[in-house]
């Protein structure tokens, strides 16, 4: 059975198959657009956000990567998680600067 995230859902109507790229695309729009958002939303938007929020709140690398559906050595990915991790153990963490 596929899990909430993956199905498809119309104005009034949650369906059985998954969503396109497309789909997600539109659903992240319209969403953005009835919050009032002047900002332009992608999947990708989503995508790296998982990445990056996931790596900050300590959840693994390969999970993250098999979730987002990254390949196991994507550049991509990887600049992700660096942008997760930029703070960790800062050099002025605790120094009250």
């Amino acid at each position: 059975m596929p899990q909430a995230a993956d199905l498809r859902v119309d104005p009034g109507r949650v369906g059985t198959a998954r969503l396109s790229p497309d789909g997600c695309r539109i659903a992240i729009t319209r969403a953005a657009e009835r919050a009032g958002l002047d900002v332009r939303l992608t999947g990708h938007s989503a995508r790296r956000g998982l990445v990056t929020t996931g790596r900050k709140k300590g959840k693994k690398p390969e999970k993250l990567r098999k979730q987002s559906g990254h390949s196991a050595n994507s550049p991509v990915l990887w600049s992700y998680v660096e942008d997760g991790e930029m703070w960790e153990d800062a050099a002025t963490e605790g120094l009250g600067l």
